[in-house]
């Protein structure tokens, strides 16, 4: 029988932290009112600059501080980053494999009992953590995000690191946004000469095949599920209203101009999910960047994820993730969401 619990990221209130002061306390508060259960914390945001290094008693602060609400640690979520050392193009397994062992060890001693990994980790390193994570009794899940699909080279290069591992200590943590808007529109490409369509061909076979926003500003997004109808050109000739970096609107292009870049890693985007990440999932994500009437982003089928985890038995926390923009405050926002969430798992109380 599955037992979902819920959690809310400390990312949520990135906003009223940089804005308005908050505290890490200040943050706890809210989860508690809010009637989660568990809180998850990104490790460059709770400890800034000393992050990856926070000392124990930093650690302990925190976890004393999540006691006295009574709040379980959902997650303690490293970061992955290949450029730690500044000087050097990018890391060693060597140096990867100390860094992801490190953010194990913080996450037992902040009292997790999982963490999320970035995917940009090396799938040798991830294999080679698990017997750390068996030590520490913490099980690291890679985040399934956006631009991420289960079928990707990426993603099946983590999978068989993670079948080889044989470990239930390792796995996935899939962020709900990878079921959000797709661009993949399926248009048919016009006249590119060679070099432009290998160019771009290369681009979007390594960063853009998404089914979701890429890092789009939101009336891009809204641009785009409004532009059924509308030529590849028509589209792309009205992108000139917004404002968009050099890879957003090359990334772009790719979607609109590339051939079969709708194929299979989205046709079969719940199947995977259902198949091949929930069997390994030790976390969760529930993204979501707007809301409707029933308090659910509509850009996200969030009861069909759900369901889905129910049925695997899933055992975890699903940590409710706000990356959405508001005029007002995050709080109700938040609280909208996730009475939507208590209601599809019939959390009552």
């Amino acid at each position: 029988m599955a037992n979902i619990k819920l959690a809310l990221t400390i990312y949520s209130l990135t906003r009223e932290q940089m804005n308005y002061g908050w505290t890490t306390e200040d943050c706890l508060k809210v989860a508690k009112q809010l009637g989660v259960t568990g809180v998850e914390f990104v490790a460059a945001q709770t400890f800034g600059r000393h992050y990856p290094w926070p000392t124990d008693e930093e650690l302990y602060e925190v976890a004393n501080l999540c006691a006295k609400y009574g709040l379980e640690i959902a997650s303690y979520s490293g970061q992955a980053d290949r450029g730690k050392r500044s000087d050097l193009l990018d890391l060693s397994e060597e140096d990867m494999l100390a860094y992801a062992i490190n953010d194990v060890k913080c996450a037992y001693t902040i009292g997790a009992k999982a963490q999320r990994q970035q995917n940009n980790i090396y799938p040798s390193v991830f294999e080679k953590l698990a017997p750390w994570a068996e030590k520490y009794g913490v099980k690291v899940g890679i985040e399934m995000h956006s631009p991420m699909t289960p079928r990707e080279p990426n993603s099946e290069a983590f999978n068989r690191a993670i079948e080889r591992a044989g470990s239930e200590y390792i796995g996935w943590c899939p962020d709900f946004g990878m079921f959000g808007p797709n661009f993949m529109l399926g248009a048919k490409p016009k006249n590119l000469s060679p070099e432009e369509a290998a160019r771009l061909e290369a681009m979007a076979r390594q960063r853009v095949r998404i089914p979701s926003r890429a890092g789009m500003p939101l009336e891009v997004v809204e641009y785009f599920e409004n532009s059924k109808g509308m030529s590849p050109e028509e589209i792309e000739a009205g992108l000139d209203q917004f404002v968009l970096t050099d890879f957003q609107r090359e990334a772009l292009h790719c979607l609109l101009f590339i051939p079969d870049l709708a194929g299979d890693t989205r046709d079969t985007i719940w199947e995977d999910y259902e198949n091949i990440i929930v069997p390994h999932t030790v976390h969760c994500h529930g993204k979501f960047t707007r809301l409707n009437e029933i308090g659910d982003d509509p850009t996200i089928n969030t009861t069909k994820a759900v369901e889905i985890l129910k049925r695997s038995n899933y055992d975890g926390f699903i940590s409710i993730e706000w990356e959405g923009r508001t005029e007002g405050p995050t709080v109700p926002v938040l609280e909208k969401h996730i009475n939507f969430y208590r209601n599809v798992l019939g959390i009552t109380g």
